[in-house]
This record gives C-alpha cells, sequence and structure tokens, in this order.
C-alpha cells in the first residue's frame, strides 16, 4: 500500500498499471466499496483499470466544473458549462 500526505492529511494512493480498459461487464460491487468511472469512457483509467476505490479513500465530492471541452469542436470551451454547480 502507497501512501501520500497533503494538504487533506495522510491517505492511501493508487498506482495504475499499464494500459487502459475498454469494455466491462456486469459485476457485483462489495459493501463499502465504489466503481468510479471517468468522464471520457474511452480514454480514462478508473475502475475499469484499476478497480474498486474503497470507501475510506473518497476524500471529498466535486461540487462545480471548471470548464469542460467539447470535442465535436475542436475542444473548444464549453463556456455555458464553465463553473457550473453540480447537484
Amino acid at each position: 500500500m502507497l501512501r501520500e500526505t497533503g494538504p487533506a492529511g495522510e491517505h492511501e494512493i493508487l498506482r495504475l498499471p499499464a494500459g487502459f480498459a475498454r469494455d466491462f461487464g456486469p459485476i457485483e460491487l462489495p459493501r463499502d466499496m465504489y466503481f468510479v468511472l471517468g468522464d471520457n469512457r474511452d480514454n480514462s483509467a478508473d475502475s475499469r483499470v484499476f478497480g474498486f476505490v474503497p470507501r475510506r479513500n473518497v476524500a471529498g465530492r466535486a461540487t462545480h466544473v471548471l470548464i469542460s471541452f467539447d470535442p465535436e469542436r475542436h475542444y473548444a470551451p464549453r463556456w455555458h458549462r464553465t463553473f457550473h454547480r453540480l447537484d
């Protein structure tokens, strides 16, 4: 187990294996574990790559979108989503 200390205190860190997973079938999620997904399904290192995340490793919660880029428009910023509050 790897650990680091930062502004939020000491916590475990995950070391990602090489490569990214593409397809993922049905799973049974153990109690107090999370299955996390990146926001870019085809290019995200997430639970499909490194597995479940224990509840004790969840340190915070996203509250706002800082900036969003539109791949359909050459990754131009989506200004209507900038600083958008997540409910």
